[in-house]
């Protein structure tokens, strides 16, 4: 299941403003308890939004894999922005 996650995690953030350098899950008692999203960002974007509203997109997607589970909100989902480039990222 790890691996389904990871990989529409990938893909939902996979964007021409950001692309996802890292994907970590942490996972206890076979639960999901945290997301760790390291990302290269396209120069000029507003990290601070851009990274609140990746949270929240992947928030709502854990949910739709995974099933609503109260122990787990978008405080548990960390967006680390790693890099800053010129242009599209995912063509860096």
């Amino acid at each position: 299941a790890s691996r389904v996650v990871r990989a529409a995690v990938r893909r939902a953030v996979q964007r021409p403003t950001h692309a996802p350098d890292d994907i970590r899950l942490e996972i206890e008692q076979n639960r999901l308890t945290g997301v760790v999203v390291r990302l290269v960002c396209s120069y000029g974007a507003d990290l601070q939004e851009l990274a609140t509203g990746v949270r929240e997109e992947l928030h709502a997607l854990v949910r739709e894999l995974l099933g609503p589970d109260p122990a787990f909100g978008p405080e548990h989902i960390e967006v680390q922005v790693i890099d800053v480039v010129v242009g599209d990222p995912n063509r860096v």
